[in-house]
């Protein structure tokens, strides 16, 4: 008779609370295993192709790379491992960027140990953890943001990212190491693919429609 896989769960998470939590939940599941912790997502990065976790959950506001870059690595690396996102705030913009980087679920860190033990569970046959309204909200910004901001080219969006951080034209092409007015044709550019009138309305959209890890 066939035993029944092992869970293999890896955290990454900044908070050492919640690894603390997180781990002892695990330690009284049967079938489930803490195979890793990781407190930065460099190190995550680093080390996953190695561990093959049969979940991953993920803390999106991890310190290092971006929450989706992170997502992407482990696709890379270890294909077979669902990743879960977990999240203080569910922004739609936080909500977006995850579906669309292909995780398995959304979820608020308020989440019970036992609804969270049952999603990693669920998460590890294969299922979608999202709800119809969560991918609603996700669809409605994937087309109403996300396509805006992915038709900027590369250096318009490093132009917009800097916008956002209040940096004036000059200080952009210092960055950039462009002149002037390569800068303020970038600028131009922004404007008239986000659709906005201004610098500041520029500024604007991306801190209130992107992620913050997105722009800062």
């Amino acid at each position: 008779m066939n035993q029944p896989s092992i869970i293999r769960v890896a955290i990454a998470d900044h908070g050492t609370l919640v690894r603390a939590a997180v781990r002892g939940w695990l330690e009284t599941e049967a079938g489930m295993q803490l195979v890793a912790e990781f407190e930065h997502g460099d190190a995550l990065c680093a080390a996953i192709a190695s561990i093959q976790p049969s979940v991953l959950l993920l803390d999106t506001r991890i310190p290092g790379p971006r929450a989706v870059d992170i997502v992407a690595c482990v696709r890379k690396n270890c294909p077979d491992t669902a990743v879960v996102a977990l999240a203080t705030i569910e922004t739609d913009s936080y909500l977006g960027a995850m579906v669309s980087s292909g995780v398995a679920g959304f979820l608020p860190k308020t989440i019970t140990p036992e609804v969270l033990v049952e999603c990693l569970r669920r998460a590890a046959r294969g299922e979608t953890l999202f709800m119809a309204e969560q991918l609603s909200r996700a669809r409605r910004w994937s087309e109403e943001v996300e396509k805006l901001w992915l038709n900027l080219t590369e250096r318009e969006r490093t132009a917009a990212k800097a916008l956002a951080n209040g940096l004036e034209n000059k200080a952009i092409a210092t960055a950039m190491v462009v002149n002037l007015r390569t800068t303020e044709t970038h600028v131009s550019k922004i404007l008239d693919k986000l659709c906005v009138d201004s610098r500041l309305q520029a500024a604007l959209w991306v801190r209130d429609h992107l992620p913050e890890s997105w722009w800062r």
